[in-house]
């Protein structure tokens, strides 16, 4: 009977979880956040050519250096599924998203017991930051078997458990690079088992090298889109830095204070780790701060339920973050979560391709993505989702620093080396760049604008850019 009941409430629990993670996807019908145009394309790419593409052919050029596994998996899923690739980019990944509830549940049941379980599992269903990156990063992936992994290594099955880390690599880099420094810390003293780890890594590394050669370490600049980003994120930043350290500061102290299973102790370490990289936000964007707080997340919540003793006081936090954690994810999931590019913003790409005069577009690099997807207009696009792609045939840099910051020191001859002739701006853009700044000059012309209004449900315009009265609009360089 107890086993029923528990069955019972984690299913309620997975309810809980598809219901927060498939909200924005169903009130907008269209895929949610910034890199799921890309991921779309390279995967279309695979379709058509049997391959993984050894060359992205945006900006003029640059090795695919990406991780193949999530375009080979969304290959998979199409010829299984015969969905198109536009909506598997809407529906995979906050699917895998949800499974690493279920993948939180049995490490935790392993080690602290049904019911610490099924508060983690709960927990992480309701994480506000794990479902904000639910829709668009294949390190979904590695948030799945990442738990399934340290219990490898808890149960000395060593190899099998640095064959999957190591796989890691195929999907996504920075969760692997992020997750690896508490895994050493976990396995300091468990040197053979470490060795596996680098040796498994290590030959993921070749594998890259003997396909991209030194081209590997070419036209790479990592700062080079970190202003752009960070001025997107920036009106979430105090809120969510702020939750965070409200959330994880308490943990910390009963950390030290209750101690907590020894097989849980990776996560500990990655809770640490994070939390120094949330702290860079006041000095750089450089550690990516926006990413940290999902490290965090998913940690903590593990930490959390592994508690030794689960005293008054623990019992009364691990409610008031649940608390926290359902009402935030509540109004984010029906309001605060949207896509960088809405169904309406489509018409304004079809206008563009159709339009008689010709030259350069600037828009932001997740709305390029999907102009890409959707037209013909590929060799016209200035920027991409390769924010790296520094290559000589490139404008990215020119182009992100004068979306993000409207002026140029070279403003005119960065227009006729580029051929820029057109600008596109929606309800994102102008809601946390100064559009106006670019609209009020008089070498421009608007020649589209299209208004429409998305309903709110928790209030015009309170938490989220996406709803109210919206508008996308292509402004024309005048040249004369």
């Amino acid at each position: 009977m107890q086993n029923k009941k528990y069955a019972k409430i984690l299913l309620l629990i997975l309810l809980i979880g598809l219901t927060l993670r498939f909200a924005p996807v169903y009130l907008y019908d269209t895929q949610i956040s910034y890199d799921a145009p890309y991921h779309q394309r390279i995967a279309e790419k695979v379709f058509e050519t049997k391959s993984i593409p050894e060359i992205d052919e945006t900006l003029g050029g640059r090795e695919n250096i990406y991780p193949p596994l999530y375009s080979v998996f969304q290959n998979i899923m199409h010829y299984t599924t015969r969905f198109d690739f536009f909506f598997l980019g809407m529906i995979l990944l906050p699917i895998i998203s949800l499974l690493t509830v279920l993948s939180v549940y049995v490490f935790v049941r392993k080690v602290s017991g049904e019911r610490k379980a099924l508060l983690a599992a709960f927990l992480t269903a309701v994480s506000i930051s794990l479902i904000a990156y639910a829709f668009d990063s294949p390190e979904n992936f590695v948030f799945f078997f990442l738990p399934a992994i340290i219990l490898l290594f808890s149960q000395n099955k060593n190899k099998l458990g640095a064959v999957i880390y190591a796989s890691g690599l195929l999907w996504n880099y920075l969760i692997i690079i992020a997750s690896v420094i508490p895994l050493v810390f976990f396995l300091r003293k468990r040197l053979k088992e470490l060795a596996y780890v680098f040796v498994g890594l290590g030959l993921v590394v070749v594998y890259y090298f003997l396909f991209h050669g030194e081209s590997f370490l070419y036209n790479h600049d990592i700062n080079l889109a970190m202003d752009f980003i960070s001025l997107s994120f920036k009106p979430a930043f105090i809120f969510s830095v702020s939750l965070a350290y409200l959330l994880v500061v308490p943990l910390v102290y009963f950390i030290f204070k209750n101690k907590i299973e020894e097989k849980a102790g990776y996560w500990k370490y990655f809770v640490f780790i994070s939390l120094i990289g949330l702290t860079t936000v006041f000095l750089t964007p450089f550690l990516r701060v926006w990413e940290q707080i999902k490290f965090l997340s998913l940690s903590s919540i593990i930490v959390l339920a592994c508690i030794k003793v689960f005293d008054k006081k623990v019992k009364i936090y691990a409610g008031v973050y649940a608390l926290i954690l359902l009402v935030s994810a509540v109004f984010m999931s029906f309001q605060g979560f949207y896509p960088s590019t809405q169904k309406q913003d489509f018409y304004s790409m079809e206008f563009l391709e159709e339009f008689s005069e010709k030259g350069s577009i600037l828009a932001e690099p997740s709305f390029s993505e999907h102009m890409r997807n959707k037209t013909e207009l590929d060799k016209r696009i200035l920027t991409s989702l390769y924010f790296e792609n520094t290559g000589k045939n490139s404008f990215l840099k020119e182009s992100l620093h004068y979306l993000t910051f409207q002026e140029l020191e070279n403003e005119e001859e960065f227009f006729e080396k580029s051929d820029l002739r057109f600008i596109v701006f929606n309800f994102e853009d102008k809601a946390v760049r100064n559009t106006e700044k670019i609209e009020e000059k008089e070498i421009f012309n608007k020649i589209y604008s299209m208004k429409y209004y998305k309903k709110c449900i928790f209030g015009e315009n309170d938490l989220s850019f996406a709803c109210g009265k919206n508008e996308t609009e292509i402004l024309m360089y005048n040249k004369e």
